[in-house]
């Protein structure tokens, strides 16, 4: 009887954690919303029957509805990094994550001063609902940053096999 130590031919990539499926859902949820709000900005910005006070706003909103739809793929494929990415790869993502939730925290206590993050002044943007959404993005990426990076490196894999040789007599 002996003990064969080989590399698992058919696992070249170590299994997907728990955590870091839990982070891939998490960018995942994130680029549906996005790419509903832009789904959503461009169904309410091609109205045709909008009044003519808010037509300049509309036309502005469906212009940038590609750009929020990219953000929104970049959002899946940020969860696909996560969920099957390699190690590199996913510590890459998880760091990028990370910077995002810094800079949502960064927009939230902003917004909280009365500062406006997004323009030049405050009077384009309400405030007072923005710091709520901005906390809750920088959570939300926070989690994901800290869900997707945590878990040592798993390398090969090894699969021992016990094999048991009888001879025939």
């Amino acid at each position: 009887m002996n003990t064969l130590d080989r590399p698992d031919s058919a696992g070249a990539r170590p299994a997907t954690s728990p955590t870091w499926l839990a982070a891939a859902a998490l960018a995942g949820a994130m680029g549906v919303i996005v790419l509903s709000i832009a789904f959503s900005g461009y169904v309410v910005g091609s109205m045709h029957w909008l009044p003519a006070e808010v037509a300049g706003e509309a036309r502005a909103l469906v212009a940038t509805a590609p750009s929020i739809a990219a953000v929104g793929l970049l959002h899946l494929v940020i969860a696909l990094a996560f969920a099957r990415g390699r190690e590199v790869v996913r510590l890459a993502t998880a760091a990028v994550t990370g910077l995002v939730a810094l800079a949502a925290g960064t927009s939230a206590a902003m917004l909280a001063a009365g500062i406006d993050p997004f323009g030049p002044t405050s009077t384009g943007h309400p405030i007072g609902a923005g710091v709520g959404m901005m906390a809750i993005a920088a959570t939300v990426y926070g989690l994901a940053a800290i869900l997707g990076g945590i878990g040592p490196s798993d390398g090969p894999r090894v699969e021992r096999r016990i094999e048991i040789g009888l001879a025939s007599a």
